[in-house]
């Protein structure tokens, strides 16, 4: 299966409609804290918190009308009554060009689903209210449960809209690492940490852990963009990670963090300045994160909330609300460069360092040189907002290329560009201000089809769209089958230097 992508967010207001609906935004947030039909299955605490968290944020930041927001929560929120209103509020109540969200909060699982060709396959779902079985079981049976595949294909049947989702739900379990029963207890969103609804113990083989990590996705739908719609899914956890209720007051980590650093704009670079979707899942991320590492008895699989989107959603202006989903007009350049501080600044993972040579000031035709030393081996990318306002990418080059420097950075070693080897120098030909932009991302994140289009040292076309696929593949989650080490998130550093040429 595949993810999509996801926000969510949503509003209390219960509508009664008999006929058809006139088009318009429309949100469904669903919030179940209670299953009082499944056997062993733990209550949860904050989901309805969470729903209510979020119909709020959804009216004050991103500017739904009370009326375009349907609340379901706890009995309400039967699995018939999730279906009836995807297909009448969310999909017949709206149009292309609409925006339309879907939150859930409640208890995740992983179930083994028997396809009509007598395939087995395992699926992540979502646990309505209704659902009912007995998790205690050798073998946990649980029915009424909705399949990730189900809810895509009701997303299908939406095309041109600006469909968001939000799942704060486990998706996968936790069958790789063991969870300590005893702290369990009303903060673990999934009813099957260990074991795969239908499912023996003894059938959970490594085979059977390995396609949890690694392939046992939400939504059954593929990440696209079409010219009129789009789709964004934020997930509370990345594959084969649970999530958590906070132990000090309603709601989980995921939802009120994530409330948290839109409405009070935590999220944001400066105070008071713009939150983007990009910066916001940072934010969210390194909450996340301290919140795990601060359980680790509870959280042996990590935490890592993930965002599935088109790159260029990550440099969408959420807080304030910009409904044409544009920023503040500037050239390609130095927005490029601003882009680039807000999806690439975050709590360093190593240490890095960038020094202009001679210095930060530099005389109008003089020689430059950038010295880099990163605590990390890892693929090197620096980028130049030159003082004319473009963007131009330094390295890697043509020239590193051919000196068999082919953009990677080792540990300690610090790398000066452009050394001798080069055959070059780097001379200030116009006064202004600029400003260095160095990224090293650890092994694994693969950046290289990205940079490889711009090594002529020539200013990109496409500044901005650089720097947000960048982002998106740094961003993207670290799948790993390897069954001792959790899944999580590529690791990265960044630094911005500015600098002067004076005349």
């Amino acid at each position: 299966m595949r993810v999509t992508r996801q926000i969510g967010i949503v509003l209390a207001a219960l509508l009664l409609s008999c006929g058809p609906l006139a088009a318009r935004d429309r949100a469904l947030v669903i919030g179940v804290n209670h299953y009082p039909r499944i056997i062993g299955g733990k209550d949860l605490r904050g989901a309805v918190a969470d729903a209510e968290t979020f119909a709020g944020l959804l009216v004050d930041v991103l500017k739904f009308d009370r009326s375009d927001v349907k609340l379901l929560v706890d009995e309400a929120a039967t699995s018939k009554s999730i279906l009836d209103n995807m297909q009448r509020w969310l999909i017949d109540g709206s149009s292309p060009g609409d925006r339309v969200v879907l939150y859930f909060a409640g208890h995740g699982a992983t179930a083994k689903v028997r396809e009509p060709n007598g395939n087995i396959r395992l699926t992540s779902t979502i646990v309505p209210s209704d659902a009912s079985g007995d998790v205690t079981a050798a073998d946990p049976q649980v029915d009424g449960m909705i399949e990730g595949r189900t809810i895509g294909q009701y997303l299908e049947k939406m095309p041109g809209r600006r469909i968001m989702v939000v799942a704060d739900s486990c998706h996968s379990g936790s069958v790789t690492r063991g969870v300590e029963p005893a702290d369990q207890n009303g903060l673990i969103r999934t009813i099957t940490p260990r074991v795969p609804v239908g499912m023996r113990s003894a059938d959970v083989t490594d085979a059977v852990r390995r396609e949890l990590k690694t392939a046992n996705r939400f939504l059954d739908v593929e990440p696209r963009k079409t010219p009129a719609g789009s789709l964004a899914v934020w997930h509370a956890a990345t594959i084969g990670q649970v999530t958590f209720d906070l132990p000090d007051r309603p709601g989980g980590i995921f939802t009120q963090t994530l409330a948290e650093g839109l409405v009070q704009r935590k999220a944001a670079l400066k105070a008071g300045g713009p939150v983007t979707a990009g910066r916001l899942i940072n934010y969210v991320r390194e909450n996340a994160e301290a919140f795990c590492a601060a359980r680790p008895t509870i959280c042996t699989s990590g935490l890592t909330p993930a965002l599935e989107a088109e790159p260029a959603y990550r440099d969408l202006v959420l807080n304030p609300y910009q409904p044409s989903g544009t920023s503040a007009p500037a050239s390609s350049g130095e927005q490029a460069a601003l882009d680039a501080q807000d999806l690439f600044t975050h709590q360093n993972d190593f240490d890095l360092k960038a020094e202009i040579l001679p210095g930060a000031q530099v005389r109008l035709r003089g020689q430059v040189q950038f010295r880099i030393t990163s605590a990390r081996s890892g693929t090197l990318v620096v980028l130049d907002k030159t003082p004319e306002g473009t963007l131009n990418q330094i390295f890697p080059n043509d020239m590193s290329r051919k000196n068999n420097k082919d953009g990677h950075a080792n540990a300690g070693a610090p790398i000066v560009i452009p050394d001798a080897s080069y055959g070059f120098a780097f001379t200030a030909t116009v006064a202004g201000r600029g400003t260095l932009l160095v990224l090293v991302a650890e092994e694994g994140a693969d950046l290289s089809d990205v940079i490889n289009r711009h090594l002529d040292f020539k200013a990109v076309q496409d500044a901005r769209g650089l720097v947000v696929e960048l982002a998106d593949r740094l961003n993207k989650p670290q799948l790993s089958p390897d069954l001792t080490k959790p899944n999580g998130r590529f690791h990265w550093a960044f630094v911005a230097i500015p600098y002067v040429i004076a005349p």
